[in-house]
C-alpha cells in the first residue's frame, strides 16, 4: 500500500513537517510516531486536527479511527495539537474558576467533569450559558429570519420570561460553537428537577440555588405578594448582615432595589417593615437561613418554571394573542401573560407527542384533550430541548422496568416529531422495555425493545455510550484533574466562604463510609442484573466524585503544600481503585479478583481517612497550644503587677511592644490557615513576645501608666487568643468580626504604649541636653582667671573675684544636678499635661545658668557690673522655681523622686545667695578702689595734659588730610566732565 504523505503543523512550537504513515494506521498510532514515544502521559493530551478556514468546521480525528476513514490526500494540513485546553466557568454567587477541559467533547460530556470540579454532583440538570453584551446583536437571537415584534419584545422584557438565556447548544463542542480560551461562560441550573433535597448538607449547591431565587424574585420573575416580598427581603438583610443590631441597623441601610421587586420599592414604610422582619431571625445560622429563604421560593406556585413568551389563537377569531408557555418537571403549563397565574396545566405524562419548527410549536394530549395547543414562538427548539431534558432525567432517576413517566401507575408514552431535517424523533407505547437510541444529531430516537437500559449522545454516526465508558470516562477526568490539581501550584484556591478543614472532616467520614457501602453493592450486583450493576456504578462513581470534591475543598482550607498533596494524592487513589473496580466488574472476571480490587478500595479508603484524621490532629495540637498559652499569659499578668528594682531601656520596651503587633498580624493570616507548624510556632512566640514585654514595662525608670499601658496590651493579646480559640470551635460571622475588632483594638493599644514610652525617651533626651549644655558653661568658668591688682587693702578685698567664680561654679553645678534629678522625676507625669511646661523649664534653667556664667566672666574683664550679676543669678532662682513647679504638675509629692527634686532645688537657693553675696561683697570692693585711685589724682594729671596735646595734633592733621581729598575730588569730577 502506497504510503500518505501528510504535512504536520506542531502548534505549540509553530514548525510543519512533512510525514509519510500507512493510511491503515489509526489516528493514535500515528500520534505516537509524531511524538517519538509509544507511551507518555501527554499522549493523552494531544491529538490531530484537520484544519479548515472556518475554525468553527475543522475537526479532532478520533484516535481508533484510521486515515482512510477520513479520505486524506497527500499534501493534506494536520495540526499536532493539545485537546486540552483553559475554560473559565463562573457561577451566579461570583466564584469564577479556570478549569482544564477535553476541547474534542461535546458540551453535554464535559457537564460531568465541570461539575465536579464545582462540587455539584447532579451535572444532569445544570447547562452552560453564554452570555453575550446588553444589546450585541451576535446574541443567540439575532438570527432568526421572522419579522420582529417590538411589542413581544417589550413585553417579554417586562415579564422576564427565559427566552434570552443562550443555552450552549449540548451537542456540539465548544469550538464547533466559537467559545475560545478567552470568553467565560455561566454555570446555570436548567432543569428544576432534585433541587428540593438541597439542603444545609449541600451548602455549594444550597448557595447557588439561593442566588438563583433570590434574583428571580428581585427581578419579578416570580411574583409575591407585599407581605412574602417583606419576609423575603428580612431573610436577605440577615444573611447578608448577620443578627439584628437597633444601634446599627437604621433606615436608611439598604438599598431597596438590591432586596425588593421593582413594584414595592416605593411602598411607605417598607424598609422599617423589612427591619422588622430582620429582627425575628437573631442567632439563625446562615445556612439555615438560606434553606429557609429557597424554602419559602419553592412554594410559590411559579417556581421551578421556564417561561417562554409565545402567541396563541384566540378562541372563536382568527387572532394572535400573546401568552406564556411554562415548562416544570411534571408538566406543561399554560399562564396569564400579566399575572403569570396558571390557566391550564397538563402534566407530562399526558404529552402524547409534540412538533417543532422554526416558527411555531405543537403539543398533543392524545386522549387528554381533543384538539392540539399549537403556539407562534421562534424557542421551538428550546422547549424542545427544555421537555426532552426532563424526560431524559426521569429515566435516569427511575428504573426503567418499573414505568415511563412520572407516576407509578402511568405507562402512557410519547411521540415526538421534529420538522427540521436535522431531526427524526419517534417515542411510541408497544407495552415494553425502553432503549434510547441517537440517530440524528442532536435528536434522540426511542424504541421499544427488550428490557435494557438507556444511554445518552449527541453524534450521529455513533451510539449512545455504556455506562461501564460513562463511569470510567467520568473517573478518568477526575484523575486529570486531581493530576492538574498537583502539578499547579496555585490550583487549589480557598473560595471567599468562613468554612474550615474541620467543617469538611464529618462530610468526608460519611461520603467515604458511603462509599465503601457502594463497593459491596457493586460487587454483589455482578452477574445479578445489569441494571442493578449499572445502578451501582453510576452510585459510586457519584459518590467518589463528591468525595473528591470534599477532599480538595479541605485541602483548599489549609495553606501547607504538603499537607494539600496527601489528601489530594490519598483521594486520588480511591478515585483509581474505584475506576479499576468497575472495569473489572463490567469485564466479569472471577469473583476472587474482584474481591481483591475492592479490598484495594477500602485500603485507599482507611488512608485517606488517616491522613483526615491526621490533619484534625494537628488541628487539636493547635487548639491545646493556644490555650496554654492563654493561661500562662493569664499567670504573668499575675506576676507582673508592680514596678521592679532594676531599669528598662525604653529601646527593648518598643522592640517588645512591636513585636507584639507583627505577631497579631502574622496570627490573623496563618493561625487556621498555615502550616501546623508554623501555627504552634506562632502562638508560642507571641507568649515569649508578651512576656518579654510585661517585663520591660516593670523597669523602676518607667512609671505606673507604662506598667499599666503593658498589661493593657497583654490582656488585649489573651482576649485575641481567646477569640482565635472560640472561632476554631464554633465558626461564624459573628466571632469572625469580633476577631477582627479584637484584632484592632490590640494593635491601638499596642501603638498607644509606644507613643507613652517614646515621649517618655523625647522628653529625658531634651532634660538630659539642658543638663549637658549646664555642663559646658561650667567648664568655660575654668578658663576665666581672676584680675591681679597692684594694691591691696584687706585680705577680703583682692580675694573678691576668686569668691565670685566659686560661688557661680557652685550655682552652675547645681542647676546641673537640679535639671538631672528632673530627668528622673519626669517619669512619674506621663504623657499628660505639665510634660511641655517642664522640658521649657529645663531649658530657661541652662539659659539663665549661661547667662550668669557670662555675666562672671564680664566682671572679671571689667566689662559689666555686680548688679548685672545679681540680676543674672535671681533669673536663674526664678528659673529653678518654675522648674519645681513644672515637676509637681502630676508627680506624687511623697515620692523619693519628689524628695530628691525639692533637695536638689535647695541645692540651687543657696548657691544663687552665695552668688548674690559674691556680688555684694566685689561693689564693696569697688569703691576702695576708686578710693585709692583719687588719692593718686596729683600724679595722675601730668600725664593727662600730654594725653591731650596729642590728640589735638593728631586732630589738626586730620583736618588737614581731609581738605586735600576734597580738593583732589573736585579736580577728578571736572576732568570726567570736559572729556
Amino acid at each position: 500500500m502506497a504510503m500518505l504523505s501528510l504535512r504536520i503543523r506542531f502548534v505549540d512550537d509553530g514548525v510543519t513537517k512533512t510525514r509519510q504513515f500507512d493510511p491503515s494506521i489509526s489516528v493514535y498510532e500515528a500520534c505516537c510516531q509524531i511524538s517519538g514515544k509509544v507511551s507518555s502521559d501527554h499522549l493523552s493530551e494531544y491529538t490531530l486536527f484537520l484544519a479548515d478556514e472556518d475554525s468553527k468546521k475543522g475537526i479532532y480525528l478520533e484516535p481508533a479511527r484510521n486515515f482512510e476513514y477520513y479520505i486524506l490526500r497527500n499534501g493534506d494540513l494536520l495540526e499536532y495539537r493539545k485537546k486540552v485546553r483553559p475554560l473559565k466557568v463562573s457561577t451566579l454567587d461570583g466564584t469564577l474558576k479556570t478549569l482544564m477541559i477535553d476541547d474534542t467533547q461535546p458540551v453535554a460530556n464535559l457537564m460531568a467533569v465541570v461539575c465536579a470540579k464545582l462540587g455539584i454532583t447532579n451535572h444532569d440538570e445544570y447547562s452552560l450559558v453564554r452570555e453575550f453584551p446588553e444589546g450585541d446583536e451576535n446574541n443567540a437571537n439575532a438570527g432568526n429570519s421572522i419579522k420582529r415584534d417590538y411589542k413581544m419584545e417589550h413585553l417579554r422584557k417586562k415579564l422576564k420570561t427565559d427566552e434570552e438565556t443562550n443555552w450552549i447548544n449540548p451537542g456540539a463542542s465548544l469550538r464547533e460553537q466559537g467559545i475560545d480560551e478567552k470568553e467565560g461562560v455561566l454555570l446555570k441550573r436548567k432543569f428544576f428537577f432534585s433541587d428540593g433535597n438541597i439542603d444545609s448538607h449541600d451548602p455549594i449547591q444550597l448557595n447557588l440555588l439561593y442566588v438563583e431565587t433570590r434574583n428571580a424574585i428581585l427581578k419579578g420573575t416570580h411574583p409575591v405578594t407585599e407581605n412574602l416580598a417583606i419576609q423575603l427581603a428580612g431573610l436577605q438583610t440577615h444573611i447578608q448582615f448577620g443578627n439584628h443590631d437597633e444601634t446599627k441597623h437604621k433606615p436608611p441601610l439598604v438599598d431597596l432595589k438590591e432586596f425588593l421587586p421593582q413594584s414595592y420599592m416605593k411602598n411607605k414604610g417598607i424598609e422599617k417593615k423589612i427591619l422588622n422582619e430582620h429582627k425575628k431571625y437573631i442567632d439563625l445560622p446562615e445556612l439555615e437561613a438560606k434553606v429557609l429563604y429557597t424554602k419559602t421560593v419553592r412554594a410559590l406556585p411559579t417556581y421551578g418554571v421556564t417561561f417562554f413568551l409565545v402567541k396563541e389563537e384566540m378562541k372563536g377569531k382568527n387572532k394572535l394573542v400573546p401568552r406564556i408557555l411554562g415548562v416544570t418537571k411534571e408538566s406543561v403549563l399554560r399562564l396569564d401573560e400579566r399575572s403569570k397565574e396558571i390557566l391550564q396545566n397538563w402534566p407530562l405524562t399526558s404529552v402524547r407527542r409534540w412538533g417543532a419548527s422554526p416558527h411555531t410549536f405543537t403539543l398533543d394530549f392524545g386522549d387528554y384533550s381533543d384538539r392540539y395547543y399549537s403556539v407562534q414562538t421562534t424557542e421551538a427548539e428550546q422547549i424542545l430541548q427544555l421537555i426532552s431534558g426532563y424526560i431524559d432525567i426521569i429515566l435516569k432517576k427511575k428504573e426503567a422496568k418499573d414505568h415511563f413517566g412520572i407516576d407509578a401507575n402511568e405507562h402512557s408514552t410519547v411521540m415526538e416529531d421534529t420538522v427540521s431535517p436535522l431531526k427524526a424523533i419517534v417515542i411510541e407505547s408497544n407495552g415494553q422495555k425502553v432503549k434510547t437510541e441517537s440517530v440524528a444529531k442532536p435528536a434522540i430516537l426511542r424504541v421499544p425493545q427488550e428490557a435494557s437500559s438507556y444511554t445518552t449522545g449527541y453524534i450521529s454516526e455513533e451510539q449512545y455510550t455504556s455506562i461501564e465508558i460513562t463511569c470510567t470516562e467520568a473517573i478518568s477526568g477526575v484523575l486529570d484533574d486531581l493530576d492538574t490539581t498537583m502539578s499547579e501550584s496555585n490550583n487549589l484556591e480557598l473560595e471567599i466562604n468562613e468554612q474550615k478543614f474541620s467543617d469538611y472532616r464529618e462530610n468526608i467520614l460519611k461520603t467515604s463510609k458511603t462509599l465503601v457501602e457502594n463497593t459491596k453493592s457493586l460487587v454483589a450486583g455482578v452477574g445479578v442484573s445489569k441494571e442493578q450493576l449499572d445502578d451501582s456504578s453510576k452510585n459510586a462513581v457519584s459518590t467518589v466524585l463528591k468525595l473528591v470534591e470534599l477532599v480538595k475543598s479541605g485541602a483548599a482550607s489549609l495553606d501547607d503544600r504538603e499537607v494539600q498533596i496527601q489528601l489530594i494524592t490519598a483521594v486520588k487513589d480511591v478515585a483509581s481503585s474505584l475506576g479499576e473496580l468497575i472495569k473489572g466488574c463490567f469485564e466479569t472476571p472471577s469473583m476472587d479478583e474482584l474481591k481483591d480490587k475492592a479490598k484495594v478500595l477500602v485500603t485507599n479508603v482507611t488512608s485517606l481517612l488517616k491522613t483526615v484524621k491526621s490533619v484534625d490532629d494537628e488541628r487539636t495540637k493547635n487548639t491545646n497550644v493556644m490555650e496554654s498559652t492563654v493561661e500562662l499569659i493569664e499567670k504573668d499578668l499575675q506576676r507582673n503587677q508592680i514596678v521592679s528594682n532594676y531599669e528598662t531601656t525604653t529601646e527593648s520596651l518598643i522592640q517588645s511592644a512591636k513585636c507584639i503587633d507583627e505577631t497579631t498580624k502574622n496570627m490573623l493570616d496563618i493561625v487556621y490557615r498555615g502550616k501546623p507548624n508554623d501555627v504552634r510556632n506562632a502562638v508560642q512566640e507571641s507568649h515569649k513576645s508578651v512576656s518579654e514585654l510585661l517585663t520591660a514595662c516593670q523597669g523602676k525608670n518607667l512609671n505606673e501608666k507604662v506598667l499599666d499601658a503593658g498589661r493593657q496590651v497583654a490582656e488585649e493579646f489573651k482576649t485575641f487568643l481567646t477569640t482565635i480559640l472560640e472561632n476554631s470551635k464554633r465558626p461564624s460571622t459573628t466571632t469572625k468580626r469580633v476577631l477582627e475588632e479584637v484584632s484592632q483594638r490590640l494593635s491601638s493599644k499596642v501603638h498607644y504604649l509606644i507613643t507613652i514610652v517614646e515621649h517618655i525617651e523625647t522628653i529625658e533626651y531634651h532634660l538630659l541636653d539642658s543638663a549637658t549644655s549646664i555642663d559646658t558653661a561650667v567648664k568655660k568658668l575654668d578658663t576665666i582667671q581672676p584680675r591681679p591688682y597692684e594694691f591691696k587693702v584687706d585680705e577680703t578685698c583682692w580675694k573678691s573675684d576668686e569668691v565670685i567664680l566659686e560661688a557661680v561654679k557652685s550655682i552652675a553645678a547645681a542647676t546641673c544636678a537640679l535639671v538631672k534629678t528632673a530627668s528622673l522625676a519626669q517619669h512619674e507625669i506621663g504623657v499628660d499635661e505639665g510634660v511641655d511646661g517642664l522640658v521649657y523649664a529645663a531649658r530657661m534653667v541652662a539659659t539663665a545658668t549661661h547667662s550668669l556664667v557670662e555675666c562672671a566672666r564680664e566682671i572679671i574683664e571689667g566689662l559689666s557690673s555686680e548688679d548685672k550679676l545679681i540680676s543674672a543669678a535671681n533669673q536663674v532662682a526664678s528659673c529653678t522655681t518654675q522648674l519645681l513647679v513644672a515637676c509637681k504638675v502630676k508627680a506624687d509629692p511623697n515620692s523619693d523622686a519628689t524628695k530628691r527634686l525639692l533637695a536638689s532645688g535647695n541645692v540651687v537657693k543657696r548657691a544663687t545667695e552665695n552668688v548674690v553675696r559674691a556680688a555684694r561683697q566685689a561693689m564693696k570692693t569697688d569703691e576702695i578702689k576708686n578710693l585709692i585711685l583719687n588719692e593718686r589724682m596729683v600724679g595722675g594729671m601730668a600725664q593727662e595734659i600730654d594725653a591731650r596735646s596729642d590728640v589735638l595734633r593728631i586732630e589738626r592733621e586730620l583736618e588737614e588730610a581731609r581738605k586735600r581729598l576734597v580738593v583732589i575730588r573736585q579736580a577728578k569730577n571736572k576732568s570726567i566732565d570736559s572729556y
